[in-house]
């Protein structure tokens, strides 16, 4: 089987031996970890076995597509750029084994089905769900049914932090000192742009003021980017998590706070978020769960403002909104927190 594999990647990759030995040896202790059998056949360039596809627009660092094959089964792909190929080779086979092991622990995620490599770059391949992205679901949705998806959410990412942290020994400093060169490294490129969006002043320093809260936080297996775009919805209702970034490996652990930043949603979807939040803390968010969700909040705020080469109305009004969520309220709740109680007025 490898010696086919072999004669495979020798086609498409110009890797080194020692390169390519490294990839295989990986190859066989997660075949040998998982018990699953690759079927090398099926790894061949995806526009040619899968017999109809449509791309998705789900990120900008890669491709995503709907396929068929010719049996009928859907899948979701996503095809890596060709200029990272043998890095992103062996993140695949890292986050195939987290996927796995989310399965495993019964958490919704899209099952993982094989990977392969293309005259492009590489692909992953995962079954597919009949829904929509919450983004799209939530539009239609009553307040209650909006409170209800938010709270599956929020225990779903709860379930995923508690039952994954990170070893005894990682080391948690790490954490801070990361957050920080991060955060110095964003205010530092958002000078240089020149650009001003509403409260930049105030959350620059906000976040320079606050790094204390960093201290001996918890770290825990995050899902990394999960937004309204990658949660899709069943007709029935029922949530699933896709498109972990690339970046996630069993080797980095983050505070399980840093994963909610990136739910925020404009326009503001009030009900939503409040079941969010509920869910994940069974309706007892404390001050520190408050101040720790403004400060990463406020991280993402400089992510955005320097995502685009320049400014957008979009993003001057998501920024708006997202400073004055933190601003005049007591304890950091945010203005669209509509409360403990409703978890029992929405159930």
């Amino acid at each position: 089987m490898f010696s086919k594999l072999k004669n495979f990647f020798l086609r498409f990759l110009p890797v080194s031996k020692k390169t390519f030995n490294k990839v295989i040896d990986e190859q066989k202790k997660v075949m040998k970890s998982l018990m699953v059998d690759l079927a090398v056949k099926e790894h061949i360039y995806f526009k040619e076995y899968f017999s109809e596809y449509k791309p998705l627009k789900l990120g900008n660092e890669t491709e995503n597509y709907i396929a068929k094959d010719k049996k009928g089964s859907t899948f979701f792909i996503k095809l890596y750029f060709n200029e990272k190929i043998n890095e992103n080779l062996m993140k695949i086979l890292e986050l195939q084994q987290i996927i796995c092991r989310l399965e495993g622990q019964g958490l919704p995620v899209l099952p993982y089905v094989n990977y392969g490599v293309s005259p492009r770059g590489v692909y992953s391949v995962y079954e597919w769900i009949d829904g929509q992205t919450l983004l799209a679901v939530l539009s239609k949705c009553t307040d209650k049914e909006k409170y209800q998806l938010g709270e599956k959410l929020g225990v779903t990412l709860r379930s995923l932090h508690d039952n994954n942290p990170a070893p005894n020994d990682y080391a948690t400093r790490k954490w801070k000192a990361w957050v920080t060169s991060s955060v110095e490294r964003y205010i530092d490129k958002y000078q240089k742009s020149k650009r001003s969006y509403e409260g930049d002043s105030h959350i620059i320093k906000h976040l320079r003021n606050n790094r204390s809260l960093l201290d001996e936080r918890p770290l825990s297996l995050i899902h990394g980017d999960c937004n309204s775009r990658n949660v899709m919805v069943s007709k029935g209702g029922d949530i699933t998590l896709i498109d972990f970034p690339l970046w996630m490996n069993r080797n980095r652990y983050y505070d399980p706070y840093y994963d909610l930043r990136d739910i925020y949603i404009y326009p503001l979807c009030p009900h939503f978020l409040t079941g969010y939040i509920n869910g994940y803390t069974n309706s007892q968010p404390d001050d520190l769960f408050w101040q720790l969700l403004c400060y990463y909040s406020y991280t993402r705020y400089l992510k955005v403002a320097l995502s685009q080469s320049r400014k957008s109305s979009y993003n001057t009004r998501y920024l708006q909104s997202l400073y004055m969520s933190f601003q005049n309220t007591s304890g950091f709740h945010p203005t669209w927190y509509l409360g403990e109680r409703a978890s029992s007025e929405y159930k």
